[in-house]
């Protein structure tokens, strides 16, 4: 058995926070205090191989961890919640949707999701290059993770941000106490799996940003 990590914080209308793809629940530390003091419930979670979660060496494909998403919202009997997710969380969700229904989920955000679908293909033009967007990434990330995470960051908080040095450090740190091999699988499943079909499940109001 997998053992994955969540927290449960105040009581209310539950919203569910999915984080990107290696840099775990943590990411959500600053919107659980505002939650919890205005009436709402926040759940947050570390998928596997991300940080406080079991790190087995399989697993790391999107049916897999839109199951593990399932077997979370099912333990803690969660009904009528709304999900937000982060990049990597969008296409878990996506996938829960599609083989789970969207019968609990009465609302879901979306900021800047990988869905609908990351490469360039024959029926996907306007995709990346995998030798653009993937293999330079990965021959880093096996080169001298911490530089090119710490590289990543201006990309990350986008032009011009305000984010301090300490922010910018605390970010590298949580990205970097998830294990290389399962933030190399995520990378992969994340660049390759293409959810054009799982995104039509989004039957309930969704706002992207």
């Amino acid at each position: 058995h997998t053992k994955l990590f969540y927290s449960v914080w105040g009581s209310g209308h539950p919203i569910l926070f999915r984080h990107g793809g290696n840099i775990g629940a943590e990411m959500w530390t600053c919107q659980l205090p505002f939650l919890t003091e205005n009436g709402y419930q926040g759940i947050v979670d570390d998928q596997r191989g991300v940080a406080r979660s079991d790190c087995p060496n399989m697993g790391y494909d999107f049916d897999t961890l839109a199951s593990d998403l399932n077997q979370l919202i099912e333990h803690l009997h969660l009904h009528r919640l709304s999900i937000v997710t982060f990049s990597f969380g969008a296409g878990v969700l996506a996938r829960y949707l599609s083989l789970f229904g969207a019968e609990r989920v009465n609302h879901a955000t979306l900021i800047a999701p990988i869905t609908p679908f990351f490469l360039r293909t024959s029926d996907n033009p306007e995709g990346l290059d995998r030798e653009t967007a993937y293999e330079p990434f990965r021959t880093e990330m096996l080169r001298d993770r911490p530089q090119i995470i710490r590289d990543s960051l201006d990309a990350f908080f986008g032009p011009g941000n305000s984010c301090s040095e300490g922010i910018r450090e605390w970010t590298l740190n949580l990205a970097l106490q998830s294990p290389l091999m399962p933030m190399l699988e995520l990378f992969r499943a994340s660049s390759e799996t293409d959810f054009r079909d799982n995104v039509k499940a989004f039957t309930m109001q969704t706002l992207i940003i």
